[in-house]
């Protein structure tokens, strides 16, 4: 999973910061447990004896989810970078969500009867209600993937994927805390200088913090190019405005880059990590909060 490690005694947390006294399960099991899920369904379509046309439609978008599932699993493994967790973590709700509804669905079918003539006006509508869900799943996760991907894997544009249509901000801070972790040496700072010229804004910022866009920019910060930095202490610096937000910068392993960059660092990069000049302070917080 993607991680970051700072310098000194503190570590950065992953992109979805996780509490060490409530364990989250690990994102390739999640993942393991919904294409098991999908196997379920596909089983369960075998003994279907009403609406099998249905069914069997039901079961192709299952089966392309689980295609897609199975790569995400792949390339958790596989790639360094890992999956973008806090998006992951999210969209694998709503796929679990979908897939109990698919499977309950397909349960019914297998039932006979006057249970079967009773329930027969709801399945239509059922079916109909599945299938979107679906579809939103599918787009979900193949999101997912395209904004894990780099290079000549990544796509240009994005889209908006269903889990954010009704926060688009949502997918605007995850195409570029994203592209800042996995792009090349320009992408990143120009996905750092996109999340600073959103994070003017307080609830963007927040935003920001919350879906794990600091660990990214504080390695751009002290490993980027010079134009990467500058953006990289931008951003940082506006989201450093806020007491919450810092307190969360803090577990998060700000303190070591911030102290880095005031005594080593280019003026130039000095200057852009204070140019919001947030209040003094949040600043004496920021440096002085130890437990």
């Amino acid at each position: 999973m993607i991680s970051l490690t700072g310098a000194g005694k503190e570590e950065v947390s992953e992109m979805d910061v996780t509490m060490t006294h409530n364990p989250l399960p690990k994102v390739e099991e999640i993942l393991a447990s919904q294409i098991r899920m999908s196997e379920g369904v596909r089983h369960a379509v075998k003994e279907v004896e009403s609406f099998k046309h249905e069914c069997l439609e039901l079961e192709r978008k299952v089966d392309t989810l689980a295609s897609l599932l199975k790569q995400a699993a792949r390339f958790s493994i596989t790639n360094p970078a890992g999956l973008y967790e806090s998006p992951t973590r999210q969209i694998a709700m709503e796929v679990e969500k979908t897939l109990e509804r698919a499977l309950g669905l397909v349960k019914k079918c297998r039932r006979s009867g006057m249970l079967k003539r009773v329930i027969t006006i709801t399945n239509v509508s059922d079916f109909r209600k599945v299938n979107l869900y679906l579809d939103n799943s599918i787009a979900n996760v193949q999101y997912l993937l395209n904004i894990s991907a780099s290079g000549e894997d990544r796509p240009i544009h994005m889209g908006l994927p269903p889990i954010a249509s009704n926060e688009p901000v949502l997918s605007i801070v995850w195409d570029n805390v994203s592209i800042v972790h996995v792009g090349n040496a320009e992408e990143k700072a120009q996905g750092a200088s996109y999340l600073a010229d959103l994070a003017k804004d307080s609830r963007n910022a927040s935003i920001i913090c919350e879906e794990g866009g600091v660990p990214p920019l504080l390695r751009l910060l002290r490993e980027g190019t010079p134009a990467g930095q500058e953006e990289a202490a931008r951003a940082l610096g506006y989201l450093a405005a806020d007491r919450r937000r810092v307190l969360r910068m803090r577990k998060e392993g700000a303190i070591t880059f911030f102290l880095e960059i005031l005594v080593h660092g280019p003026m130039k990069v000095q200057v852009s990590l204070f140019y919001c000049k947030p209040s003094s302070s949040v600043y004496r917080s920021f440096l002085t909060i130890t437990t």
